[in-house]
């Protein structure tokens, strides 16, 4: 029902409730798109929520807010300017993670973010496939912003990984607690 209408639609209100979803969500190539709620929890039992686009220039300016993720994954991919706020990301194996397969994810701001019990929490993947010979593909996260985030972590967890290769430059972390 969610990839239905995020195919048809640009923007999705998600009514205050709870969700099992048995597949990933996708927003493919979408400008000015919208997934916001005031609190509906997703159970994802493993599966993703993946903001994508063939580059960066098809995907621009996406908005999540006020989801409760649990047990699955946020993946923004090859997309500039998302924002994601007033989340809660809970026994998640990566809560939210941004990727590069083509171009790069930049100008990403991620606000008011509480990430509990998951074992990685916030990553940031190495480049490592290219979809076409001529991509302009790279490991660049630059100007990402993490703001007013929470790390409730577990044991032996890890709050914010950035992998060998990418690049998370010029970018700002500002009051964020790890406990």
């Amino acid at each position: 029902v969610f990839n239905q209408a995020l195919a048809n639609a640009n923007s999705i209100y998600i009514k205050s409730d709870e969700y099992v979803i048995y597949s990933n969500i996708l927003m493919a190539n979408k400008k000015n798109a919208r997934l916001d709620s005031d609190g509906a929890t997703l159970n994802l039992n493993g599966n993703k929520i993946i903001i994508s686009g063939t580059s960066y220039e098809l995907s621009q300016n996406n908005h999540l807010s006020g989801l409760i993720v649990v047990n699955g994954t946020l993946r923004i991919e090859n997309s500039f300017r998302t924002t994601i706020t007033n989340m809660i990301f809970e026994s998640c194996t990566v809560g939210l993670e941004l990727a590069n397969t083509n171009t790069w994810t930049e100008c990403t701001r991620i606000d008011t973010i509480h990430f509990t019990k998951c074992t990685q929490s916030l990553v940031f993947r190495t480049n490592t496939t290219r979809i076409q010979p001529e991509s302009n593909s790279t490991g660049s996260y630059s100007n990402t912003e993490i703001n007013r985030c929470y790390f409730n972590q577990l044991d032996n967890s890890i709050a914010i990984t950035v992998e060998e290769q990418a690049e998370f430059t010029d970018s700002h972390v500002t009051n964020v607690r790890i406990w």
